[in-house]
């Protein structure tokens, strides 16, 4: 492997600033672990190797490890490919390793027996040695400006239950034993979810409605100039509603809204969820052939659409037989007579398709409860509230254009709905977001990084916001530092 090879190091676990220094960590091994060597007829060293490359692996996600061997006479760097199968095909593999008394593999250092005098623990974050005594043990020196004590203790943890795997059962599949204790196991699933909070008993409509009555002439909505209130909203929106419940609706019945984000778009989705309905997004420049599968799979009984996209509605529905209402949006009247229908959390709110990159588009589909709980999450980890303005920047085919729009609507803020042609445009996505006083926006990284480019370029501030959330696609993390020298706070 050549010395520009690019591998995953091990990450660093320490705290920011924590002190330099060495600690020392021991773990006890079950006394079979050596009996295992001696059944499998290796020295004590190769099985070690073995667990530890399981355990790189594990840690990197690689299934090629780069190791350098560590002799007396230099170092020599390999590549090892990490197999699939037995515990005893990983051992072979380990066998047919040169055998040195240290061996470093990434940020690691693994030294089969003994203390490496060979192995500079400055140069490396770990070194294990398996010291023989009244009981086997597996000692850990580490610096603690790389790794915390838990981690290490974890790390060997890791070792530990490798090495016992082999011991019970060379033969079985190494790549689906886990190597974590139980303890680690509750805390992944159970103590890193944070506090647990309760939901509201109602759906999400209710906490709208509030709102409604708190803020009826406030801003809910805008769009290329122009608005609707809360009142506004609620009364074209009720109007939908009434409208899809005249015609039959039945709840978790499918609509499907097929529209440009605009104003429409956004009461015809609140009219879908008041009537009890499923939401089905589609967009308008869609294939008519690809909504007719959606609209088909869906089992959608009714289509609200812009008077643009009437041809395509036309086409895709022609002999779909479970619809049986289609309607423009902007020729429903509004109602000021608050719809009220019941709706349980655990009733269907909508479905998504999706992009069928995999095969063909799949609908994925969510309660109300779920869409309550993913809502408030937002709400809480922005810190979305009263007179906030959230830009909804995101496809109506996104499930995230949904909380994009949604969400200020339940602690009294408005949607900025941003077309498609003003985000190509940096300097106007920039000035639009400043004119609104937009306090959250969401981007993809790939645009994260275009408008990172203009503002290094181009210096101004960013007005009124003071959160970016980027999603959708891998964050690097050059580009998160970049932003955060421009814009520290």
């Amino acid at each position: 492997m050549s010395d520009d090879a690019v591998y995953t190091a091990i990450p660093r676990w320490a705290a920011p600033g924590a002190p330099a220094g060495t600690g020392r960590h021991e773990t006890r091994l079950p006394a079979r672990v050596r009996a295992a060597a001696e059944a499998l007829g290796v020295p004590f060293g190769t099985v070690l190797r073995a667990a530890h490359l399981r355990v790189l692996s594990a840690l990197t996600s690689e299934r090629s490890v780069s190791t350098t061997l560590v002799s007396p006479d230099g170092r020599a760097t390999t590549g090892i490919d990490v197999p699939d199968g037995s515990w005893r095909d990983l051992v072979a593999v380990a066998d047919r390793t040169p055998a040195v008394p240290g061996e470093r593999t990434g940020d690691a250092a693994l030294c089969p027996s003994g203390e490496p005098s060979e192995v500079d623990p400055e140069q490396v974050l770990l070194v294990w040695s398996a010291v023989d005594g009244d009981d086997l043990v597996l000692g850990v020196r580490y610096r603690t400006d790389a790794l915390d004590a838990d981690q290490v203790a974890r790390i060997a943890g890791y070792h530990a239950a490798a090495l016992t795997a082999i011991a019970e059962d060379p033969d079985a599949p190494h790549t689906t034993r886990s190597l974590l204790s139980d303890e680690e196991v509750e805390y992944q699933l159970h103590g890193l979810a944070g506090e647990r909070a309760p939901l509201p008993e109602d759906h999400f409509l209710r906490l709208v409605a509030e709102q409604v009555a708190l803020r009826p002439n406030e801003t809910a909505v805008a769009h290329d100039g122009q608005r609707l209130t809360y009142r506004e909203l609620a009364d074209r929106a009720n109007g939908v509603a009434a409208d899809l419940l005249a015609a039959g609706l039945r709840p978790e019945d499918v609509v499907a809204v097929v529209a440009d984000r605009t104003l429409d778009w956004a009461v015809a989705t609140l009219g879908v969820f008041l009537a009890g309905g499923v939401y089905l997004p589609i967009r308008p420049d869609f294939p008519a052939g690809r909504v007719r599968t959606q609209l088909l799979r869906s089992r959608c009984r009714a289509v609200l659409h812009e008077p643009g996209s009437a041809a395509l509605v036309e086409a895709a529905t022609e002999g779909v037989e479970t619809i049986g209402h289609v309607r423009v949006i902007a020729d429903i009247p509004a109602s000021d007579n608050p719809v009220d229908v019941a709706i349980g959390p655990d009733q269907l709110a909508y479905i998504y398709f999706t992009s069928g990159s995999t095969g063909e588009p799949k609908g994925a589909m969510c309660e109300h409860a779920g869409m309550l709980n993913h809502l408030l999450m937002k709400i809480e980890d922005f810190g979305i509230g009263a007179g906030d303005v959230v830009a909804q920047t995101a496809s109506q085919c996104f499930d995230i254009s949904l909380w994009q729009l949604v969400a200020p609507w339940l602690v009294g803020g408005s949607a900025l709905l941003v077309d498609t042609d003003v985000q190509l445009d940096v300097p106007r996505f920039l000035d639009e977001l400043d004119a609104a006083g937009v306090a959250v926006v969401q981007l993809v990284p790939s645009y994260f990084e275009v408008l990172l480019d203009h503002v290094e370029k181009r210096p101004r501030p960013l007005g009124s916001v003071r959160v970016v959330s980027v999603t959708g696609e891998a964050l690097k993390l050059g580009p998160v530092h970049r932003w955060f020298a421009r814009f520290p706070d």
